[in-house]
């Protein structure tokens, strides 16, 4: 009970995590805080405000700061000996923005440990809201971020991606528009992995070489801030102003970045540490590793959807939020819910606008034919709701198939290109029945497998960082570290088979439906 310990944050959408772990990686300490349901003063749903009339989705910066002097308490209640921790790092939702006034280090460097962040750092703000990754307000944005090097694939080869509503550079070209003098006030803009490190080490932090791709504006093959794009984001203010509010971005994604803030050293009694940056698309530790992530609004909060209007069919299950009867009719159904003489039904559901692919909410209904190649579009499933149920779940794997099936190999002699594992993490990894039908999908040659973190893998990764930046060695690489620390059998469960030679092929036949309902759609709507 006297060795290092390191903590890892997770701030994401709806909540505020911090694992504390040793440097054998085990857990020691847990600690959240729930924006819905634990917050005060804030009139949010699901850890958001949103104006509907402009697509915005976006949080109040101070309801973040709410929550790490929480977290920290609950910590601090468990038993945490601040003292003993020797590294912190941090994992935020991605393409959040946080706009700083010209007084925010000097805010930062005094602040009064006998109160709470909240009321304190607000003063250093230049604008209240961190607009949230589900923001759909940038669309005009984007158009001119496609358009600025020729063409979207232009735009990707240089950023890693075209521009999508929620990306920083587009965000600030719609702020500096909307907000200027809240803009012109602005002296550092931060993301939001880059302000827990802020917060955390009292001056305003770099961003991480990873999350800076999430931007449309970091330039990856010459590993610079891209001079056109920063000019287009810029709009009628001088670009160099908003190469000032972005500022340097080290390589080294385990760089130390200082010690703790004295708030906290004398709030809690940590001891004066470093703190690590934190991390994303480059890989975060090591040059010359590459992350491949896809990021979608409609995950949970659409299955609930469906959920519910089943449940609401039943005396018994109405109003409720059990998951019994929505995995009894998904594994009732057939793949893609078609038979001998139907054909399979495929669909979309978005509760929120969509960012892969760029529609708005909205649910979309269609039968198709792999034989004739006949895709009709339908009002809804044939036996609604119960079909939802099977026609949700595929819909969102069959999305993940078709933008990896160029990225996977086959994972042994005789097999079709497919992921040799699935690991499943989160909420709905505890549900069998779902990574199921995603094995189905998406194959998976050794199966499908429950990483089970406590549903906490982004802070226990950060945790994870943590011990690497600390321990390592000279030129240790955080894949030999952590590799031979890591005891797999103590966290993964295979909870599914994953591939099914006919469930694979059949699925292999509907992906041309499928990306052709998301071709018509698109076209339908004027998205690209």
């Amino acid at each position: 009970m006297s060795g290092p310990l390191y903590i890892g944050t997770d701030l994401s959408t709806q909540q505020l995590k911090a694992l504390v772990v040793d440097s054998t990686l085990k857990k020691v300490y847990e600690a959240k805080f729930d924006f819905d349901a634990d917050s005060k003063g804030y009139d949010i749903r699901k850890g958001v405000m949103t104006n509907e009339a402009e697509g915005e989705v976006f949080a109040p910066v101070t309801l973040w700061l709410q929550a790490v002097d929480t977290v920290l308490a609950r910590l601090k209640d468990a038993g945490l000996d601040f003292l003993r921790v020797k590294g912190i790092s941090g994992a935020g939702m991605q393409h959040g923005s946080v706009f700083w006034n010209t007084q925010a280090e000097q805010v930062l460097g005094s602040l009064d440990p006998s109160q709470g962040l909240e009321k304190q750092v607000d003063k250093a703000l230049a604008h209240p809201f961190s607009p949230n990754w589900q923001d759909a307000s940038t669309q005009k944005e984007c158009d001119e971020f496609d358009a600025i090097l020729g063409s979207e694939v232009e735009l990707a080869n240089a950023t890693g991606s075209k521009a999508h509503h929620r990306f920083t550079g587009p965000q600030i070209l719609r702020f500096s528009r909307k907000h200027p003098e809240a803009y012109q006030k602005t002296h550092r803009i931060t993301l939001v992995s880059s302000w827990l490190a802020t917060i955390f080490r009292g001056k305003l932090a770099p961003f991480d070489i990873s999350d800076v791709c999430g931007m449309n504006l970091w330039d990856i093959p010459n590993g610079r801030w891209h001079p056109k794009l920063l000019e287009l984001a810029s709009g009628k203010f001088p670009v160099d102003e908003l190469k000032s509010k972005l500022g340097d971005v080290p390589e080294d994604g385990g760089e130390h970045l200082g010690r703790i803030s004295d708030y906290f050293v004398k709030r809690y009694g940590f001891s004066l540490i470093p703190d690590p940056a934190t991390h994303f698309f480059n890989s975060p530790t090591t040059a010359g590793i590459y992350m491949f992530m896809l990021c979608y609004k409609n995950g949970g909060l659409a299955r609930e959807y469906v959920r519910d209007a089943i449940n609401n069919q039943s005396s018994i299950l109405a109003g409720t939020k059990h998951w019994e009867m929505f995995d009894r009719e998904l594994l009732a159904a057939p793949p893609l819910a078609a038979s001998d003489s139907k054909p399979a039904q495929l669909g979309l559901y978005f509760p929120r606008p969509e960012i892969i692919p760029n529609l708005p909410q909205g649910e979309w209904h269609y039968e198709y034919d792999p034989e004739s190649d006949e895709l009709s579009k339908t009002g809804s499933v044939r036996n609604a709701p119960a079909e939802d149920a099977r026609i949700i779940v595929e819909s969102q794997m069959l999305s993940l198939r078709l933008r990896s099936q160029d990225l996977v190999q086959s994972p042994a002699d005789g097999l079709p290109p497919q992921p040799r594992r699935i690991y499943v993490v989160g909420g709905g990894s505890r549900n069998k029945a779902i990574a199921k039908v995603a094995g189905e999908v998406l194959g998976g040659s050794d199966g499908v497998w429950k990483l089970d973190v406590g549903e906490n893998a982004c802070a226990l990764g950060s945790a994870y960082k943590a011990v690497w930046a600390v321990e390592r060695k000279q030129g240790e690489t955080f894949e030999d570290l952590i590799g031979k620390r890591w005891r797999e059998s103590e966290f993964a469960e295979k909870i599914a088979d994953g591939y099914n030679k006919e469930c694979f092929e059949k699925y292999g036949k509907a992906l041309k439906g499928f990306e052709r309902m998301e071709k018509e759609l698109l076209q339908e709507h004027g998205r690209k």
